[in-house]
C-alpha cells in the first residue's frame, strides 16, 4: 500500500478511538447529571420548592379571609 493510504488508515483508527472515548465521557456526564436531577438535595429542586412555598403562602385577593359560616341548627 501507499504511504498516503497508511496515513489515512491510522488517522481513521485514531478518529474512531477518539469518538469512542468522547462518547464514554459524555455518557458519564449524562449519568452524573441524571443522578443530580433525581436527588432530593438538588439545588434546582430546592429552589423550586421554595418558590412554590412562597407562592402558596401569598394572600389571595379572590379569597379574602372571611369568617366561617355559622353552624346551622336544624
Amino acid at each position: 500500500m501507499s504511504l498516503v493510504e497508511d496515513q489515512n488508515r491510522t488517522q481513521n483508527i485514531q478518529a474512531i478511538e477518539d469518538r469512542k472515548v468522547a462518547e464514554a465521557e459524555h455518557l458519564v456526564t449524562m449519568v452524573r447529571e441524571m443522578m443530580a436531577a433525581e436527588s432530593y438535595k438538588d439545588p434546582r429542586l430546592q429552589a423550586f420548592k421554595a418558590r412554590r412555598r412562597e407562592h402558596a403562602m401569598q394572600e389571595r385577593w379572590w379569597k379574602p379571609n372571611l369568617a366561617l359560616p355559622k353552624k346551622r341548627n336544624f
